[in-house]
């Protein structure tokens, strides 16, 4: 395990640390000069991370390279494994033991500390549950990255504070941290990545089955101005009031996700200012207000999902598209209109989801929407077809998944002459309720694993076809004529 010092483990470490040089000088200075020409690691570093002894065990979940094993005290250490080294300073920079099967204590005295130039620290994927997190990891002035996720630390009971810590990423996921902790300083970190999925403020508040994070998400997350990574998704015991105040401070954000987070508020129209907003996940949030109609501007918005929410908006929305975006699931929000059927400006070539059930949308389809490569969902609104081949404006061969139905559709297809001869990688087909007559013709032995009729008017002959929908994994034909 890691090894524990006294409160004079500096001190002793440093005498021992001199001893040793002079031995070196006295006793062989050729010695001497020949390591120093061959090792590049500075000597109490080296010391240092020799202190980690380790205890190895076989009960890890995760493929174990147990790195520590080939360190030698008569070798480089800026060449051992896990381990690299400034290339001017030569001082120990990153140490990597994730998924080492270690086995230990890291405690505040722990000879770790002494790599006071360390930028790159990852702990993750062992068992450390012998000790908590250390106050200790908040004084590496130089950290950029902090890895101690799923490492099975004890709950702690005292603050940490990171705020003079510069970092770019930090990953706390499967930390625990008791209910007794009354501080997390985070105030001044200037993050760009922070994964906080699984972390427990406060073990006390959730059940003993739940993982996730409880209580209400700090305010002065707003100050980490710099933050560019913010997930907080799949916390359904977490609460996140406050989020137009946060948001509206965070303008360098790429990446948020709070879906499931407790927002219970209005959609903050200062959204639209995150310019630099790749993904965008607020799924069942609670969210309230009108959804600005400038969100799809974004130019670098790839991923949008603002589903299930009393969200509602316009058809202005869908004025000005960026290139970009490849995802786009409004489902639930409140249209009340019929989709435009022509789309004005820019428009998405690449995009590959679009999910707009239930959205209380009229009129006809337009043929704009045949364009998505992947998922085409419009099911449970009060759409209509435009004309009775309108399936035939299909031309995306790559279209897995096809829902259309509770609509006011009409006219008469062939399941395979319309549809599955023109999508071979169709797995999901939804009809049910659509209003649509569907034939069963003659055709190869294609199904897709979804299929849903009920209440289709189906017209089956005894063809290969018909006799093939006893493999679909998913058939509803409930009240179908």
């Amino acid at each position: 395990m890691f090894i524990s010092y006294n409160t004079n483990s500096y001190t002793m470490l440093s005498c021992l640390l001199l001893m040793n040089v002079l031995l070196n000088c006295f006793s062989s200075p050729l010695k001497l000069h020949n390591i120093s020409s061959t090792h590049l690691c500075h000597t109490y570093e080296s010391l240092a991370l020799l202190q980690l002894t380790i205890d190895d065990y076989d009960e890890s979940p995760y493929p174990v390279s147990p790195k520590t094993k080939s360190w030698r005290n008569d070798t480089d250490c800026c060449k051992w494994e896990g381990i690299k080294c400034d290339n001017d300073t030569h001082h120990v920079i990153a140490v990597n033991l994730r998924s080492s099967g270690i086995k230990g204590s890291i405690h505040s005295n722990s000879s770790i500390f002494l790599l006071h130039r360390l930028q790159y620290l990852s702990l993750s994927q062992n068992d450390m549950s012998v000790s908590a997190i250390s106050p200790k990891f908040g004084e590496f002035r130089f950290l950029k990255h902090l890895d101690l996720s799923a490492s099975s630390f004890r709950p702690c009971s005292f603050g940490l504070n990171f705020s003079s810590v510069q970092f770019s990423s930090i990953q706390f996921s499967s930390v625990q941290f008791s209910s007794s902790l009354h501080k997390l300083t985070l105030i001044s970190v200037q993050f760009s990545s922070v994964q906080l999925h699984s972390v427990q403020f406060s073990s006390a508040l959730i059940s003993p089955k739940e993982q996730g994070l409880s209580g209400k998400v700090p305010s002065e997350i707003a100050q980490l101005t710099q933050l560019r990574y913010l997930d907080l998704s799949q916390n359904a015991n977490l609460n996140m009031p406050n989020f137009a105040g946060i948001i509206v401070n965070l303008t360098e954000l790429r990446h948020v996700d709070i879906s499931f987070v407790n927002v219970n508020d209005r959609i903050p129209k200062s959204l639209v200012n995150l310019s630099s907003l790749t993904f965008l996940g607020l799924s069942e949030c609670q969210l309230q207000g009108e959804l600005p109609v400038d969100i799809l501007t974004l130019t670098h918005l790839k991923f949008l999902d603002i589903s299930d929410n009393y969200v509602y908006s316009n058809v202005k929305l869908f004025h000005n598209w960026n290139n970009s975006l490849e995802y786009l699931d409004l489902s639930f929000v409140n249209f009340s209109s019929s989709l435009p059927p022509f789309l004005q400006g820019r428009q998405p070539h690449q995009l590959s989801v679009l999910r707009l059930e239930q959205c209380n949308m009229h009129g006809l389809i337009p043929t704009w929407v045949w364009n998505t490569s992947q998922q085409i969902d419009l099911g449970s609104n009060y759409l209509t077809s435009p004309s009775a081949d309108f399936l035939s404006k299909i031309t995306t061969l790559t279209l897995v998944q096809l829902a259309l139905d509770d609509n006011n559709l009409h006219g008469n297809i062939s399941l395979y002459d319309d549809i599955l001869s023109k999508l071979p990688n169709l797995q999901g087909l939804m009809l049910s309720n659509s209003g649509l007559s569907v034939t069963l013709t003659n055709g190869p032995i294609l199904t897709p694993h979804r299929l849903g009729l009920i209440r289709c008017r189906v017209f089956s002959y005894r063809t290969p076809i018909s006799m093939a929908m006893s493999q679909v994994g998913c058939y509803m034909l409930g009240r179908t004529r």
